[in-house]
This record gives structure tokens, sequence and C-alpha cells, in this order.
């Protein structure tokens, strides 16, 4: 390997007396001591390991700088977590998160994993207002799962599943290299609750309940205004079933239902009774 190169030193790893120089691809050179490397890193342990022979192989002239494939921005968060004076983010961050795991693979630091499975989960409150930021797996479901998968997370990988089952179908459209027959699983289960939840719908809407509580055939007379509310409501429920199959959104539309007091229709009141009834039917 040839001696490495660089532009500039990072601000945030200056050099240090008795330090180890990592260059990043685009040419940041980062100074951190080389017994926190050894502690952190089971790489960079069993490299300084080495007879002093074969970390010249291995490293080049300078024995004291090591040439990295990382670029700038993936080598610095990394080294927040090999470094204990460095603060470590609170939240993960979609777009270097990638690279970021397989750099904890390839060097061996399990702090990142750690961190990562500690972390996805977590929603933030932001700001002065207390805003609350949603959660990384919330946000990223197809990301999460691609990831949790790499690590062997399996907690990560169920509850990463269950979130893209039920999530807004935009969310499916993030490029993200993941296991093919992982993907194809998820998309199974979501057609399925996808068609479970239109077939409800198409039940519940053609059945309304009396106000005392029987069911009644549709075609029974009712006023306009019922039948434009009630091709409304039969609209947004397949709407929801199809972008967003969850069940908080589809009951909670259902609960919404009101009832009429010039046709005599009363609109769903009762929810599980209206579901098991359309159901069964």
């Amino acid at each position: 390997m040839e001696p490495a190169t660089f532009t500039e030193d990072s601000p945030e790893f200056p050099p240090v007396q008795g330090g180890f120089a990592l260059i990043s691809s685009d040419g940041i050179r980062f100074h951190i001591n080389s017994s926190i490397l050894a502690h952190s890193s089971r790489f960079f342990n069993d490299l300084f390991s080495l007879p002093s022979s074969e970390q010249s192989t291995t490293r080049g002239r300078d024995q004291t700088t090591l040439s990295m494939t990382q670029n700038s921005e993936t080598l610095r968060q990394l080294l927040t977590f090999i470094d204990p004076n460095k603060p470590r983010p609170r939240a993960i961050q979609a777009h270097t998160i990638v690279n970021l795991i397989e750099a904890a693979c390839l060097y061996r630091v399990p702090a990142v994993v750690h961190w990562f499975q500690d972390t996805y989960d977590v929603a933030w409150s932001v700001g002065r207002e207390k805003v609350t930021e949603r959660s990384f797996i919330s946000e990223h479901p197809l990301l999460s799962l691609a990831l949790c998968f790499r690590l062997g997370f399996k907690r990560g990988v169920e509850q990463s599943i269950l979130e893209l089952v039920e999530c807004n179908v935009d969310k499916w459209d993030e490029d993200v290299e993941i296991n093919g027959r992982l993907f194809n699983y998820c998309r199974k289960l979501r057609q399925e609750r996808t068609m479970f939840y239109q077939g409800m719908v198409e039940k519940l809407s053609g059945h309304e309940y009396s106000n005392s509580h029987q069911i009644k055939d549709t075609n029974k007379e009712i006023c306009m205004s019922c039948a434009v509310s009630r091709a409304q409501w039969t609209y947004d429920l397949m709407q929801l079933a199809t972008e967003e199959p969850k069940w908080s959104l589809i009951s909670g539309k259902v609960e919404s239902t009101e009832w009429c007091s010039i046709c005599g229709l009363s609109w769903i009141q009762d929810l599980s009774n209206a579901c098991a009834s359309s159901l069964v039917r």
C-alpha cells in the first residue's frame, strides 16, 4: 500500500501526541490514539498485534498512518463511537447509516451496532416546543428491515415487517438494497392485509345498523344526504385500505359515522359488532 496522502486535518480529530492517523478516501486526516482504536475496534486490535514487519507491509512505509476506503463523513461518525470523549449522535440519519453500519461491521466496532439496536425504534422530542420526531423505523421501515436483517437482529426484523405491512404505501418506494426473498415476503403480507380490509369495507358498506342495532339491507330507501355520505365514507375507507392499511386508521374512520334522523339509519356505532357482523355475512 502506498503512503497515504491528505488535503487537510479534521478539526474534530486534530493531531495528538502518540496518535495514529486515518485518512479518508476524500483526503481528510483523522488523528486518534492507537490504544483507543485497539480497545474499541477488533480490527485495529488485531492489526496492532501483528509483528512489526507485517504491520509495515499492511500499512506502508508510514507506520502511523493508514489509508481508508471510507469517505470523511463515514469515518468521522465511526470515530465518534471509538473515541469515548466524543458525543454520540442521538438519532439515526438515513443518508449515512448504511455506510456507518458497513464500516462498523468491517472494522468490528460493536458500539455502533449496539447504538443502532437501542435507537432505531426511539422517537425523540426536538426543539423548544418538544415536537416529537418519529422513530427511524417508522420513517424508514424498509431501510430498517434491511439493516436489521444484515445485523441478524431478529426483534428489529420482526418490528420492521410489522411496520411495512401497515405503513403508508409511499415508504415502499425507498431505494434500499435488500434480500429479494425477504422483500417479496413482506409484500405478500402487505397485499393480504390490504385485501382483508378491502373485503371488510365492501361488507360494511353493504349494510347499516338500525336504531335497535339490527342489520338492515342497504336496498332500503334512504335520504340523499345518507346516500352521498355513505358513498364518500366507502371511498375513504377503500383509500385507507389501499394506501395505509392500519387498523387504528380504519377503525377511526368507521367510528366517525353518524345517525340520520331523516331516514332512520344509524351509522355504525358499535365497531366490534359491526366488523364481526360484516365478516360473517
